[in-house]
């Protein structure tokens, strides 16, 4: 199979550290008899923050994120996905098939070659001070570990250090110059994908605040002005305290079906540029 190529979303984690959240990948008709669930079984000590959460029912997939799309292909394949389970857990990935090709999210890719990489590439995009625009892509990497194209975001939450939480996405290659031929497509769709995420949690802040001031018209009393005090407060010394509280990305968004619908533009960004 020629050049792989592996999209992610990583999250600084509070607890963790810089953790890879999912990784999509596309495995080939002959490699897919060889693989074992097991190889994608993510580490137990995982908190609701790092945790890749797919739900265990169907649910509806918001196009908004996919609008961009328009071959013919690649819309198929977007409808075409299952989810599989370990045992008894929640399920462990999302799989599409396609036109002999299989695409696979999940917590971890499935090497330890691949997942050690990729947790260099985390971990320097993510805990190392780098001087950059973060709204900008960026590319590095070398022959070791691979080479990446990275766009980091910044998602508001008052029960986060400093009142927000870092990710990123990231597209790796094995070739450097694979990602330099498919710069256009591979930077359009991550900074649409960024900016489906900031509308949505933009949108559901707005929510919030108009219904806060709804009820802040109808209230008046001291006792009111006294818990409101006091909630701020308890964010404040929790922050101050560092007692945060892990989140999921999917809490932020209110949307349980946010990574398949993740998994489902990663398969179409990797169907685009591996054809």
């Amino acid at each position: 199979m020629k050049n792989q190529f592996i999209v992610s979303l990583a999250h600084f984690c509070e607890m963790h550290g810089p953790s890879v959240v999912m990784c999509t990948q596309c495995v080939g008709k002959d490699e897919v008899d060889s693989l074992r669930l097991d190889e994608f079984q993510p580490p137990s000590n995982l908190c609701e923050s790092c945790r890749l959460k797919i739900p265990k029912q169907e649910g509806s997939v918001d196009k908004r994120a996919d609008e961009n799309v328009n071959d013919n292909d690649s819309d198929n394949l977007q409808r075409l996905f299952e989810k599989q389970r370990i045992g008894n857990d929640e399920p462990s990935l999302v799989r599409s098939i396609f036109k002999d090709k299989t695409y696979i999210s999940s917590q971890i890719p499935n090497s330890q070659v691949k997942d050690n990489a990729l947790r260099q590439i985390v971990t320097r995009c993510l805990s190392l001070e780098i001087s950059y625009d973060s709204s900008k892509p960026v590319m590095f990497g070398d022959a070791t570990v691979g080479y990446s194209i990275v766009m980091t975001f910044k998602l508001k939450d008052l029960l986060a250090r400093g009142s927000e939480r870092k990710y990123a996405f990231i597209v790796t290659s094995e070739k450097e110059t694979e990602l330099m031929n498919h710069w256009n497509k591979i930077v359009s769709d991550l900074s649409a994908m960024v900016e489906y995420i900031v509308t949505k949690l933009n949108e559901i802040e707005k929510q919030q605040e108009d219904g806060k001031e709804t009820d802040d018209q109808n209230t008046t009393t001291g006792d009111d002005q006294l818990s409101f005090i006091a909630n701020t407060n308890e964010r404040f010394y929790r922050r101050a305290g560092g007692d945060t509280q892990p989140k999921s990305i999917c809490s932020l968004l209110k949307d349980s079906n946010f990574f398949v619908k993740l998994h489902m533009w990663a398969c179409t960004l990797l169907y685009d540029i591996n054809n």
